[in-house]
């Protein structure tokens, strides 16, 4: 399985949670049809379901918290006009 077959995998899972249209569902059967594809899919798909199985962990959560505050802390405070 080649890099450029894992990237077009991602930009398909992306392309679905932006399009679930029929149409575009269609469009990702043709081509998951090909075995290097449908492999590609498949880290694909099971590195998503892992990410959103720890999207609500309370370590994760708390960096994310963490660099919230320090990019809202680094920002320059706006200036109101006198």
């Amino acid at each position: 399985m080649s890099d450029p077959v894992m990237i077009e995998a991602a930009a398909w899972a992306e392309r679905l949670d932006r399009d679930p249209s029929a149409a575009m569902r269609a469009r990702f059967d043709d081509w998951h049809a090909r075995t290097d594809h449908a492999a590609a899919w498949a880290v694909i798909a099971q590195a998503r379901a892992a990410t959103a199985a720890l999207a609500d962990h309370p370590d994760l959560l708390a960096l994310r918290h963490a660099a919230v505050a320090r990019a809202a802390l680094r920002r320059e405070p706006r200036r109101v006009a006198p």
